[in-house]
């Protein structure tokens, strides 16, 4: 089975998407009643409710719950990013409303530091190297377990660290969910953050199924644009948003996304 999760301050074009997705829009439902078989897709849109990692882990835990052994739980909502030509360095980031206000698509940087922080509701580099050995002669011998002293120790930058800690405890927790459950795949249609592959794959190590990300930035836009009536909101690549046709940007975009299974677009990381 495949779901769907949107956080509730998503953008509306991306809440439209995912209802539409899931079998929830009576208009779309019906254009493609014969070319897509709802019935393998969970008629709800799990919705993250509140800026906190609890609420994060409880929306995809129950869209895992209900996607089931051999399903799909799709992230619809948030922010990626990657770094130029270093697979290792890539960011989620779970917080729609976290972008820069001149550019939608444009990411803000953010790091395990003063400043940099906000939410603390990312997963980025740290988080997916947060148990690796860091060397044979390093004490503590893990970044998780140097974070848990430095806490303990009530260091100057504690409170950053307990964030970067519970970023990667929701971490585990979606993970035991997803695996509990068997799901299949975790996707996220952010943008980007598939190009950092290694990065990728750490991720879908904790999460114990396949990780799934665009390489490219991607764009939900609504095809009203395109003098359709009413319109629909489409996932689609940003290459293709200014011909109506082009590309991923074509009428089935209201009900799939680009082809995640195509590695010139995009990364399956697997567990």
């Amino acid at each position: 089975m495949k779901t769907v999760v949107v956080h509730t301050k998503a953008a509306a074009v991306e809440k439209d998407w995912s209802r539409q997705f899931a079998g929830l829009d009576g208009d779309v439902l019906k254009q493609f009643s014969t070319t897509v078989d709802f019935s393998v897709r969970v008629r709800q849109v799990f919705v993250i409710q509140d800026f906190t990692w609890d609420g994060i882990v409880k929306a995809v835990s129950d869209a895992a719950k209900a996607a089931g052994a051999g399903g799909v739980v799709i992230l619809a909502s948030g922010h990626g990013g990657a770094a130029p030509n270093d697979p290792n360095v890539g960011l989620i980031n779970w917080d729609p409303t976290d972008f820069d206000p001149n550019d939608p698509h444009r990411l803000i940087v953010r790091s395990w530091q003063a400043g940099q922080v906000g939410k603390g509701l990312f997963w980025e580099t740290d988080i997916s190297k947060y148990t690796d050995v860091i060397s044979p002669q390093s004490r503590p011998p893990t970044l998780k377990e140097e974070d848990e002293q430095n806490i303990r120790n009530k260091t100057q930058n504690s409170k950053i660290l307990q964030m970067r800690h519970d970023a990667f405890d929701a971490l585990q927790k979606i993970g035991k969910a997803l695996q509990d459950n068997k799901v299949q795949r975790l996707t996220f249609t952010v943008c980007t953050a598939g190009a950092a592959t290694n990065f990728m794959d750490k991720l879908a190590k904790h999460c114990h199924a396949q990780v799934a990300c665009f390489k490219l930035t991607t764009m939900v836009l609504d095809d009203n644009t395109f003098g359709l009536t009413p319109g629909k909101a489409r996932l689609i690549l940003e290459r293709d948003k200014a011909t109506d046709g082009r590309g991923t940007n074509i009428l089935s975009a209201r009900v799939f996304s680009p082809d995640l299974d195509d590695s010139s677009i995009a990364h399956v990381a697997k567990p």
